[in-house]
């Protein structure tokens, strides 16, 4: 017996998860980041959060044998740390993955949450059944990622499936990556908090939410905005790849429904490519939380160790002899 941890650090939570080794979801546990822009408070939360879920699984399903550990950051693939991006600068070539293996005394795999969504999805998601498909997430930021001929696209520098800094909108706000009118500043929930400010004053996800369940009409118009701003990413991202399938994602496709997937879907079929568009399928993701999902599997899948059940069938990690010095990756 045995399970492994993941973990996802968005920009406003921690959200960790535990899965056995044969993937099912045996613990979880959820943390509000108070201030996600100090790296040792953030991995403070994450290490209690991970301690929380072990603790749970602990009795039932032995050992924990690592954390993966998602960060809204592309990740360098020679340092492994998070590379300048619209992250804060201080989270940038940090040693978070050598910080948290401090506080945790476990090992831990670091990667992009785009990129473990799609790893995610590949495994468990509607992505299994494709070999050509896009995830975009809709929460606090806008996350994506890349699976093409069935292989997780990373790009030469890992940038690659930045999906929330397509620019839409030219003369648009300033995105925090530096750019104007990126795709994060008009589709995000700090950007539809940011258009019910004036109405609303100031709201949480939560009451974002439950103003749309309600009907009302200034929520229902940001969040139809929302969906056609990502219908505009979308059509561009169909006409270059041509991917069988487009999986939305986050909080935002979760609780808000056909709302969102409508008006992205109006908006794609004015501007995709007739026979492009055709032959895509547009749908919201069947798993809940694909981001830690893929953190977990992160660890499950390094080559540079394999797992084996000793005498008294407790799991163990072996490593490679090329491998032994260099410890976890």
């Amino acid at each position: 017996m045995g399970f492994v941890v993941g973990v996802n650090i968005t920009h406003a939570h921690v959200r960790c998860l535990a899965t056995d080794l044969a993937h099912v979801v045996v613990a979880s546990s959820d943390c509000p980041l108070v201030d996600p822009l100090d790296i040792h408070q953030a991995l403070g939360v994450v290490a209690r959060t991970v301690h929380n879920v072990i603790n749970k699984a602990t009795d039932v399903h032995g050992e924990c044998l690592g954390v993966g550990l998602a960060i809204p950051a592309p990740i360098d693939p020679e340092t492994l740390r998070a590379a300048p991006s619209s992250c804060h600068q201080l989270w940038v070539d940090a040693p978070v993955r050598e910080l948290l293996q401090e506080k945790i005394s476990l090992p831990v795999y670091v990667g992009n949450h785009g990129n473990l969504a799609v790893m995610a999805e590949r495994l468990w998601g509607e992505g299994h059944r494709v070999d050509d498909f896009i995830w975009i997430g809709l929460d606090t930021n806008v996350g994506g990622g890349i699976c093409s001929g069935g292989q997780l696209i990373r790009g030469r520098d890992g940038f690659a499936g930045e999906l929330g800094h397509i620019v839409v909108d030219p003369h648009g706000e300033i995105c925090r990556c530096g750019n104007q009118g990126c795709l994060e500043t008009v589709a995000s929930l700090d950007s539809m908090q940011r258009m019910l400010w004036p109405i609303h004053g100031e709201l949480d996800p939560s009451q974002i939410i439950e103003l749309i369940t309600r009907g009302d009409p200034a929520a229902l118009r940001a969040i139809t905005n929302v969906g056609t701003q990502v219908g505009v990413a979308v059509s561009t991202l169909i006409n270059i790849l041509n991917p069988s399938l487009f999986i939305v994602g986050g909080l935002l496709s979760r609780q808000c429904g056909a709302v969102v997937l409508d008006a992205i879907r109006t908006e794609m079929n004015q501007r995709a490519l007739p026979a492009a568009r055709e032959s895509v399928r547009l749908q919201f993701s069947t798993l809940r939380r694909p981001e830690p999902l893929g953190a977990a599997a992160l660890v499950l899948m390094d080559t540079s160790r394999h797992l084996v059940i000793d005498e008294v069938g407790k799991p163990r990690w072996v490593w490679t002899a090329d491998q032994r010095s260099a410890g976890p990756v």
